[in-house]
């Protein structure tokens, strides 16, 4: 049993991959401990300001973040902050 992750845009360059199949942690502050486990240093970019997290296509919300419980089957994505011209 796993969870999806994906990275988009900016965050797909610094780790080299688009996403990756994780056996299920508990929740997402275990998930990015398992990453950095997994990227090294190129991890703590998905810890930076701005980056937003979203489970099964719905944004979670910053506060509750660390907190939120992961199953079998879940998608995590992480965006980078959205830059404009």
């Amino acid at each position: 049993m796993s969870v999806e992750v994906k990275f988009f845009a900016s965050l797909r360059d610094e780790l080299g991959t688009g996403g990756c199949q994780l056996a299920v942690p508990s929740n997402i502050g275990t998930l990015l401990a398992s990453l950095e486990a997994q990227f090294g240093a190129a991890a703590q970019a998905l810890s930076a300001k701005g980056v937003r997290v979203a489970l099964n296509q719905s944004l979670v919300d910053p506060e509750a973040l660390m907190a939120t419980k992961l199953r079998p089957g879940d998608e995590v994505a992480f965006l980078p902050p959205v830059t404009g011209g």
